[in-house]
């Protein structure tokens, strides 16, 4: 499972979901690498989702999005690594995924 700053990501090598508890104060995305099908985020408890926008690694932004059109996005994008940067009424966090 890798985990970035309250961010925990579902892994093939680790596929389990986080507890409850986990899911209080940590972000899921999932399935991490996405191939393809519904992609779904998960958000802390108590924190209300305002903006996505997904950049590249060389930190040029590709699309802003909604979530209803995640999914939509993420099949879209060639094969590689991307970030996924997620606005909350709290706080910015950023969410490393794979593309296969």
């Amino acid at each position: 499972t890798l985990r970035d700053t309250n961010v925990l990501l579902a892994s093939p090598t680790n596929p389990t979901l986080p507890t409850p508890k986990e899911l209080q104060t940590q972000m899921l995305l999932y399935p991490n690498p996405y191939t393809q099908g519904q992609a779904r985020l998960i958000l802390p408890e108590n924190e209300k989702l305002q903006n996505l926008k997904i950049y590249d690694m060389q930190g040029r932004l590709l699309a802003t999005l909604d979530l209803p059109t995640l999914t939509a996005k993420l099949e879209a994008l060639p094969k590689g690594m991307y970030i996924l940067q997620v606005q909350t009424d709290k706080i910015l966090h950023n969410l490393k995924f794979v593309k296969q």
